[in-house]
């Protein structure tokens, strides 16, 4: 692939986000059209430019973003520190505290940083899935059985104060510290891919507030709140999904199911 290909593709999704916002608030979308406008363009338009990666940037996807939701999704809700407000079809709910809706929104969105990551910056040559897959597996699995059991027999387990600043440390800052320990190679280009990101994420955070589609009404669950274009949000969500959440995800993705380089 030439640079002057990338060259445009990189144009049109750096232009992208501004037109999602604008026709978000054009059409006073709810979440699934804001969602689909954002993450959903962007990952179709580099799935036809680049079919060859759709397998591998799906199948982690998937394996990632599935118990993920299901254990910061149901916490968040249990707590009531997030809420969807505003959203077209019926809102399916999973254990009573995770959202359907949230599933397909960070498997698009976990999709879109992977296949973005391996057009723009990655370019590795093998394009298989590696062996340390099943482990990621496996502890996908684990956390989706953690959920299921206590849901059952002990939901006060679940109840966690401050749960959005203790996973952002756990799941989000760690394991993006210790999985690029010594590999110098890995910095540049998870600080790019995050610039990016940072950019198309804030813009959506802005949009999704001014339409209320979604709001963080305990207070009290986090350490403070950011104000920005008249609308608040939590500074947990600016740290862990607007600051830091691409790379982290590009850290697991290294780790588990690409070369590490």
């Amino acid at each position: 692939m030439t640079k002057r290909i990338r060259r445009h593709e990189f144009i049109f999704l750096l232009i992208w986000p501004a037109f999602a916002s604008i026709l978000s608030l054009v059409l006073d979308a709810q979440i699934y059209t804001s969602m689909f406008l954002f993450f959903g363009v962007p990952a179709v338009y580099l799935s036809w430019k680049h079919p060859n990666l759709i397998k591998k940037s799906l199948v982690f996807s998937l394996i990632f973003s599935v118990p993920a939701t299901f254990f910061i999704d149901y916490v968040m809700q249990l707590t009531n520190g997030w809420m969807i407000e505003r959203i077209e079809l019926p809102h399916i709910q999973i254990l009573e505290h995770v959202s359907l809706l949230q599933i397909i929104w960070l498997i698009l969105f976990t999709y879109f940083i992977v296949i973005y990551y391996e057009v723009f910056f990655d370019r590795s040559i093998s394009k298989v899935i590696y062996p340390r897959t099943k482990w990621l597996l496996l502890a996908a699995l684990g956390v989706i059985g953690f959920v299921v059991s206590n849901h059952f027999f002990n939901p006060e387990a679940l109840y966690i104060n401050y749960f959005y600043l203790k996973i952002g440390v756990i799941s989000v800052l760690m394991p993006l510290l210790v999985f690029t320990i010594g590999k110098s190679s890995l910095y540049s280009k998870f600080l790019k891919v995050g610039g990016y990101f940072f950019f198309v994420t804030l813009i959506y955070e802005i949009t999704a507030l001014r339409l209320e589609q979604w709001s963080f009404p305990a207070k009290e669950q986090f350490i403070g709140h950011v104000s920005l274009f008249k609308h608040s949000f939590p500074v947990e969500e600016l740290i862990f999904w607007i600051i830091l959440s691409a790379m982290s995800t590009l850290a697991y993705y290294e780790y588990f199911e690409d070369d590490g380089k």
